[in-house]
């Protein structure tokens, strides 16, 4: 049962990925300003906070920061926060990947939900 629900949560979040990128129309250079502008704040983070050790304010301010600085986003980490954490930045790099229209990646994100 465990294994049905893991797969239909994983097909859910990978539809709904979808029809952010199919439904997102905004230029691939927006879109690659976009994902750099993520990557930088959690760079700002500076490795002090994981996904497993961040105080719930200090999330809070993380995403207030990306609400406001790239609010278009706020739509995918909707969808994010439903995959468990260590596949969340896997999502966020295949969506950066369509949108960009090239290789993204970013070992700020990467580490922050990697926990460690």
């Amino acid at each position: 049962m465990t294994g049905s629900i893991s797969a239909l949560r994983i097909f859910s979040l990978t539809f709904c990925i979808f029809l952010f990128c199919a439904c997102d129309t905004s230029p691939t250079a927006q879109s690659i300003v976009n994902f750099d502008k993520l990557c930088n704040i959690y760079k700002d983070n500076d490795g002090k906070y994981n996904v497993l050790n961040i105080p719930s304010a200090k999330m809070y301010d993380l995403m207030s920061r990306i609400e406001k600085e790239i609010p278009n986003l706020m739509e995918l980490y909707g969808h994010v926060v439903n995959a468990a954490p260590e596949e969340r930045y896997q999502l966020i790099q295949q969506v950066a990947e369509i949108k960009t229209k090239k290789k993204w990646d970013c070992p700020a994100i990467e580490s922050f939900y990697s926990g460690k």
